[in-house]
C-alpha cells in the first residue's frame, strides 16, 4: 500500500521571544468544506480525499499527496477543528510558550 501511517508533529515549548529556527516543527491543518447543494447533486468523484494526515488531490491523471499535521473532513464541526488544533495552541500561548 502506498499510504502508510504518518507521524504527527507536535508543538514543543519554546522560550518566549525566541525566533523559529531550522528544524522547529510547523503545525499545519486543512479542513475540507462540505459540498454546496448544487455540488452534491453532481455524480462525480471528489477532487480531494483525506487519508490519515494526507490530502490526496485526484483531479489530475497522477494523484498528488500533501501532508498536514491535522486533516479534517467535510463532516467535522467547527468545535472539533478548534478543539483538535486551535485550542492546544491557545492554551500553550497562555502558559507562556512561544508557538
Amino acid at each position: 500500500d502506498q499510504f502508510t501511517s504518518s507521524t504527527t508533529l507536535v508543538s514543543s515549548p519554546r522560550t518566549p521571544g525566541k525566533k523559529l529556527t531550522k528544524g522547529d516543527p510547523i503545525i499545519t491543518g486543512i479542513r475540507l468544506r462540505p459540498f454546496l447543494e448544487r455540488e452534491a447533486t453532481i455524480d462525480d468523484a471528489p477532487a480531494v480525499q483525506i487519508f490519515e494526515n494526507n490530502v490526496i488531490c485526484t483531479q489530475n491523471s497522477r494523484p498528488q499527496i500533501f501532508k498536514f499535521t491535522n486533516c479534517f473532513d467535510a463532516s467535522t464541526t467547527n468545535k472539533n477543528v478548534y478543539d483538535g488544533m486551535i485550542r492546544p495552541a491557545v492554551l500553550a500561548s497562555l502558559q507562556g510558550m512561544y508557538i
